[in-house]
C-alpha cells in the first residue's frame, strides 16, 4: 500500500512541486495584502481619532473663547464709564446748578463718543481674541499629537503672557480710540442745538462722518478709509520685543491681524454693529413718534435722542445674558476666520515654524 502511494508520488512530483509553490505563494501574498489591509485599517482609524479629537479640541475653544468675551465686558465697561462718565453728568444736571446748557452739551458729546467707542471696543476684542485663541489652540493639538522627544514647546508661563496682550486694549489701547472717537464726535455733533429735531437719516450721515474721521489713514500721500488704522489700538509695537517662544506668538499674530481676511472680518463686525445701532434707534425714534408714517420723518430734539443712544450703550455692554455680543459671536465670516487659524496652526508645519 505504501509502495503505491509512494510510486503515486514519483509519478505526479512535478505536480506537487508546483502546486506546493502556488499555495506557498498565494499564502504569502495574502498575508501580504492582510498586512497592507491592516496597516491601511490602522491608519485610518487613526486619522479619523485625530480629526475626533482635532474638532473636540477647536469646539471646546471656542465656547472658552466666547466665555472669555462675556467675561472681560465688564471691565471693558467700567473703563469706558470711568473715562467717559455720563451717570455723573447726569447727577450734577440734577442738582441744582447754573451751568446746565454747558452740561448738556457736555453729555451729548460724552454719550455719542461713549456708545460708538463701546461698538469699536467689542469688535476689536472679539476679533483679537478669536486669533489670540485659535493660534494658541491650534499649536496646542500639535503638541498634543506629537510625541515627547522635543519636549513641550508651549509652556503654561508663556501661554498665560501671551493672552494677557488682551490687555493692551482694555487698559492701554481703548483710551487712545476713545481719544480719537471724541475728537470726531466733536466736528460733527458737538455743533448741532440740543432742540434740533434729528432723524434717523441724521444719525446715520452723522456716525458715518465719524467713522470716516475714525478710520481714515494716509497711505503713499493718499487718505483712504481701513479698519488697519485701528491695529494701534489692540498691539503695542513694544510688546514685540518679547522674547523665544512669547515673540514667535506675538508675530504669529501680527501677521495675522495685518492680513486682509482679519480685516474683513473685523469690518464685518463693525457693519453689524452699527447697523443694529441704526435700527435701534429708529425703532425708538418710531415709537416715540406713533402718529407719523414714515421712518425717516420719525424724529426727537437731539436732548430727547441722547437718553436713545444711552440705551443702546446699555445693551453693547450688558453683562450676562448679551444678546449684541451673541450676534457678533455668531456671524459666519468670524466663525469661518476661527477654523481656518486654528486649520493653519495645527496643521501647517511652515507657520508652525518647527
Amino acid at each position: 500500500m505504501f509502495g503505491s502511494i509512494w510510486n503515486f508520488c514519483k509519478r505526479h512530483r512535478r505536480k506537487f512541486f508546483f502546486t506546493g509553490i502556488l499555495v506557498g505563494g498565494s499564502y504569502a501574498a495574502f498575508r501580504f495584502v492582510y498586512s497592507k489591509y491592516m496597516k491601511s485599517r490602522k491608519e485610518e482609524s487613526e486619522k479619523m481619532m485625530e480629526k475626533v479629537r482635532k474638532k473636540h479640541l477647536f469646539e471646546s475653544n471656542q465656547k472658552t473663547c466666547d466665555l472669555t468675551v462675556h467675561s472681560l465686558i465688564p471691565t471693558l465697561r467700567n473703563v469706558l464709564n470711568n473715562i467717559l462718565d455720563c451717570e455723573g453728568i447726569l447727577e450734577k444736571l440734577k442738582s441744582k446748578t447754573d451751568n446746565k446748557v454747558a452740561l448738556w452739551e457736555e453729555l451729548k458729546v460724552k454719550t455719542f463718543t461713549r456708545t460708538i467707542s463701546s461698538i469699536y471696543a467689542t469688535s476689536l476684542l472679539i476679533v483679537y481674541l478669536k486669533v489670540q485663541l485659535n493660534i494658541v489652540s491650534g499649536l496646542m493639538f500639535t503638541e498634543i499629537e506629537k510625541t515627547n522627544e522635543e519636549g513641550k514647546r508651549i509652556t503654561n508661563d508663556v501661554q498665560k503672557k501671551y493672552l494677557s496682550t488682551i490687555n493692551y486694549l482694555l487698559e492701554h489701547g481703548i483710551e487712545g480710540l476713545i481719544q480719537k472717537i471724541n475728537i470726531a464726535v466733536n466736528e460733527y455733533i458737538s455743533g448741532i442745538s440740543l432742540k434740533a429735531n434729528i432723524a434717523i437719516n441724521s444719525i446715520e450721515e452723522l456716525t458715518r462722518q465719524i467713522r470716516h474721521r475714525v478710520e481714515c489713514q494716509q497711505t503713499d500721500g493718499h487718505h483712504e478709509t481701513s479698519t488697519k488704522s485701528l491695529l494701534s489700538y489692540i498691539l503695542n509695537s513694544n510688546q514685540l520685543e518679547a522674547n523665544g517662544e512669547l515673540k514667535e506668538l506675538l508675530n504669529f499674530t501680527k501677521d495675522v491681524t495685518e492680513s486682509s481676511d482679519f480685516h474683513k472680518v473685523l469690518s464685518v463686525c463693525l457693519e453689524s454693529g452699527f447697523a443694529l445701532f441704526y435700527d435701534n434707534v429708529a425703532n425708538e425714534l418710531k415709537e416715540a413718534n406713533p402718529s407719523t408714517v414714515s421712518l425717516a420723518n420719525s424724529s426727537l430734539p437731539m436732548a430727547k435722542v441722547v437718553p436713545i443712544i444711552t440705551n443702546f450703550y446699555g445693551k453693547v455692554m450688558k453683562e450676562g445674558q448679551n444678546n449684541y455680543i451673541q450676534m457678533l459671536l455668531r456671524k459666519n465670516v468670524l466663525q469661518d476666520f476661527a477654523a481656518n487659524i486654528y486649520e493653519a496652526f495645527s496643521s501647517n508645519t511652515e507657520m508652525r515654524a518647527d
